[in-house]
C-alpha cells in the first residue's frame, strides 16, 4: 500500500509569520499534533507539532525544553504560563523545526512505518517536487491496521459460524 492511499490531502498548515499563539490555537481547533509550515508556494519549510511546546522529555520538570531554549532558560524551573505568556508572540520560523523527515506520496506504508520509528515522530509531511501535497500519521497507519484486523476479525467469525 502506497502513502498516497492513506495520507491527509490537504493537511491543516501554518505560514512561517504565524505566532506561536496562533498555531497553538490551529492544533486545538483541529484536533491535530501537528502542522507543516509552508511559505507562499506551498513549500515545506518546516513544522510545528505538541512537542515544540511541551517538550520531548516527559521527566523534564515542566517539560518545558523547547521554549525555555529559545528564551534563554538556563534551567527548567521556569513556570509553565510563564514561558507560554513570553512565548506566545514569537513567529513560528523562529520556533520550528527546520530538518523535516517527508515522504514521498508514492513511497510505502511499511517506510513511512519505518520512517517514523527510526525517527521518533508521529507524522510526516509528504512532499512532491518540494511542494507538500499531504501528511501521514501514527493514527493513520494505525487506522489502516485496525481495518485490516477487523476484515481478518469478520471472516473468522463468518467461517466459525458456518
Amino acid at each position: 500500500m502506497k502513502i498516497s492511499d492513506v495520507m491527509t490531502r490537504k493537511p491543516v498548515t501554518a505560514g512561517p509569520l504565524c505566532t506561536v499563539e496562533e498555531v497553538a490555537a490551529l492544533l486545538l481547533e483541529h484536533n491535530v499534533g501537528g502542522v507543516p509550515i509552508i511559505d507562499n508556494d506551498n513549500n515545506l519549510i518546516g513544522i510545528l507539532t505538541e512537542s515544540d511546546f511541551i517538550g520531548r522529555r516527559v521527566n523534564v520538570p515542566h517539560a518545558m525544553v523547547s521554549l525555555t531554549k529559545l528564551l534563554g532558560e538556563t534551567h527548567y524551573n521556569a513556570d509553565v504560563l510563564e514561558v507560554f505568556d513570553r512565548a506566545k508572540s514569537l513567529s513560528v520560523e523562529k520556533v520550528m523545526t527546520r530538518k523535516v523527515i517527508t515522504m514521498s506520496p508514492d513511497s510505502s506504508l511499511t517506510d513511512a512505518n519505518q520512517a517514523m520509528v527510526t525517527n521518533n515522530v508521529s507524522r510526516l509531511p509528504i512532499v512532491k517536487n518540494g511542494k507538500l501535497v499531504g501528511i501521514i500519521t501514527k493514527r493513520d497507519i494505525l487506522k489502516v491496521f485496525a481495518s485490516s484486523f477487523s476484515s481478518s476479525h469478520n471472516l473468522n467469525t463468518t467461517s466459525a459460524s458456518l
